[in-house]
């Protein structure tokens, strides 16, 4: 009886362990600031080879990495999208990262998430290299939001997607870098 017990607590602390390490790595740490990140290399939809200093301008900004696979980044890319509207171009820069394998079946994929969510604001693609930039190495976790002042410091990063909650603290944070 002992010997059961004993398994049974040790596979209930099995069961414990992957939620309460997922727990920690949904938090993530800032980024480097982004003057060390603009020569990120991506690529555009067409295939071209672009940076991500290219889709920047001077200012505060707002870097995002998604998938299609990932629910709530739909509802991020929609947030964000209504920001946009309300902050121009000229007020903060936004940009949209997808960061998933490459075949015939994402790019499908990829064209519905983006006609589902219309964003207005660019979109490129980026691989595994691009988001450990960001991210310090930590393998991939969606979605991930980055705010920086204008300076290119970064001021916050999301990473645990609460609904509302998650979108008024985004929020924050953005109208902190562009008052």
């Amino acid at each position: 009886m002992i010997s059961r017990r004993r398994h049974l607590a040790t596979f209930g602390a099995a069961l414990l362990a992957p939620a309460s390490a997922m727990a920690q790595t949904t938090t993530p740490q800032l980024p480097p600031a982004l003057d060390a990140l603009e020569n990120i290399a991506l690529t555009q939809a067409d295939g071209a080879a672009t940076t991500l200093g290219a889709h920047l301008t001077p200012g505060p900004a707002v870097v995002q990495f998604w998938a299609t696979w990932c629910g709530p980044c739909i509802a991020e890319t929609r947030h964000l999208s209504r920001t946009r509207r309300t902050l121009g171009a000229d007020r903060l820069a936004i940009v949209g990262v997808n960061v998933q394998r490459r075949d015939d079946r994402a790019e499908a994929e990829i064209a519905r998430f983006l006609e589902r969510t219309r964003p207005n604001y660019p979109q490129v693609r980026g691989d595994m290299a691009a988001y450990r930039a960001f991210s310090n190495g930590e393998t991939l976790l969606l979605p991930r939001l980055y705010v920086f002042a204008a300076d290119g410091r970064p001021v916050a990063a999301f990473g645990r997607y609460n609904g509302a909650a998650t979108f008024r603290a985004i929020d924050r944070a953005i109208e902190g870098v562009v008052s």
